[in-house]
């Protein structure tokens, strides 16, 4: 970076930065993630370095302008929104059972039916597990149960709870639990278990019967308790956006009002698993999911003028768009968090760099007879994680790059090849979003009144 002058000829440096032309004007973003909305002229200014009066102190209030007075703190915050990078793997995905009550067209995990042996975990191998978690040097360590459906084997469930609790008496870690589990299989002891432990509940709902019976099935009973559990304000619920879910937006969100649930959290389906053998029966472009996503936020934004009911993954780009603390959401990091904030465990102690990477042997790592230090430096994990970075020709044209991130997993499943070949599906429905999300803050005031209201209830 060049230094510069202005006015009075003090010495400044101006950061590198990047823009996107979007209605009126331009949205600006810089490697630290700060981000302004500048018009035409101001753009141009700012280009021929012509840069006076209001604009000098946004931009250097934003780290677009540095300064020996604002540096320090710039490289603070930014330390701060990529804290995950320093702290160990915090986000522990593990997996009692292969095995699932269900299937779903979407399934990430591509799960085993019911019947079938020899894909549960034990207590030898679960009690492993949690002796390799507590190697992570982060302060904070979450466990979440995923599947196939963890209830079928909630044996090996409750023993790691209790066991990991035992061990964090010692330990003093930020200890938490959540479980994924479709419901199918909830009894009140289980619940009872559950709820005694503070282990939070997730579960998936597509929306009213006619599209969760054709994307997962067993509509009535996943309601069932979903309606119990809300009683104590203890589930929440996410939807995968399929080509059944199209004609529903405002049905699928009056289901979730209708059953008091705090949020919704809208997610288009990703070519994974069993999505990617049923592409052609469910699969949808990112131009419908993206016509679908902005007339459930329209329709959701009304509602907010009544009950505060956040759409959680506008909140997630809100977060990062808006704040200065790290989000810590994989999916949209870069490194993307595989391996670094996120480990997976199977049913037969084999690690993996993420959920979703326990697809694909390429994304094994190791096991659990093996240390921590080693799985997380094997040249494994370093490749994911180097591919997961988007210092790359497309991305570094990009405004959102700095509050953006790649998959190699969904790279790998779609082309066969961890490096990201962009843009792509994924790609599009990302800038998509980010560009209704910033028109929406920078343009609507409505729309900016609800965002606020979200970001502050978070």
């Amino acid at each position: 970076m060049a230094l510069t002058y202005f006015g009075n000829n003090e010495e400044y440096v101006l950061n590198h930065y990047r823009a996107r032309k979007l209605g009126s004007g331009h949205v600006v973003t810089n490697d630290y993630g700060s981000w302004v909305y500048l018009t035409d002229e101001e753009y141009m200014d700012l280009k021929k370095e012509k840069i006076n009066g209001p604009l000098f102190s946004v931009l250097k209030e934003k780290g677009f302008i540095l300064k020996n007075d604002n540096i320090k703190q710039v490289i603070e915050e930014h330390r701060e929104k990529c804290k995950y990078l320093f702290q160990g793997t915090s986000l522990h995905i593990v997996v009692p059972t292969l095995r699932c009550n269900m299937k779903c067209v979407y399934c990430h995990a591509k799960a085993k039916p019911v019947t079938r042996r020899g894909y549960d975990m034990d207590e030898k191998t679960a009690k492993k597990i949690v002796d390799f978690i507590f190697q992570s040097p982060s302060k904070d360590i979450m466990i979440e149960f995923q599947g196939g459906e963890p209830l079928l084997n909630f044996d090996i469930v409750k023993y790691i709870v209790e066991y990991a609790n035992e061990k964090n008496f010692i330990e003093e870690k930020n200890l938490s639990f959540d479980i994924v589990t479709n419901l199918v299989d909830m009894t009140d002891d289980k619940l009872d278990f559950l709820v005694e432990n503070k282990v939070g509940i997730c579960t998936s709902l597509d929306g009213p019967e006619i599209v969760q019976n054709k994307n997962r099935a067993n509509y009535k009973k996943t309601v069932k308790w979903v309606k119990k559990l809300k009683k104590d304000n203890h589930v929440q619920a996410m939807l995968l956006v399929t080509k059944h879910s199209l004609p529903f937006h405002k049905e699928i969100v009056d289901e979730y009002l209708k059953l008091g649930l705090p949020k919704i959290w809208i997610k288009p389906v990703n070519k994974l698993g069993y999505a990617l053998d049923n592409w052609s029966k469910i699969g949808i472009t990112a131009e419908e999911f993206l016509d679908f996503y902005k007339k459930a936020l329209d329709y959701i934004v009304k509602k907010n003028k009544e009950i505060i009911f956040p759409e959680n993954h506008t909140t997630i780009f809100l977060r990062k768009i808006l704040t200065k603390k790290c989000v810590n959401y994989t999916d949209m990091e870069s490194p993307c968090g595989a391996a670094i904030a996120q480990l997976a465990y199977s049913y037969d102690g084999s690690i993996y760099t993420c959920d979703e990477g326990r697809l694909y042997d390429i994304f094994k790592l190791g096991t659990i007879e093996q240390k921590y230090p080693e799985i997380v430096t094997s040249s494994s994990a370093c490749s994911v994680v180097r591919a997961s970075i988007n210092d790359n020709p497309v991305c570094e044209l990009c405004a959102y790059k700095p509050m953006c991130g790649l998959c190699p997993v969904c790279s790998y499943a779609e082309r066969g090849n961890i490096i990201s070949k962009l843009p792509d599906h994924r790609c599009d429905i990302l800038i998509g979003m980010f560009d209704h999300i910033f028109d929406k803050l920078v343009n609507d005031e409505e729309y900016r009144n609800v965002f606020m209201k979200w970001i502050d209830a978070d």
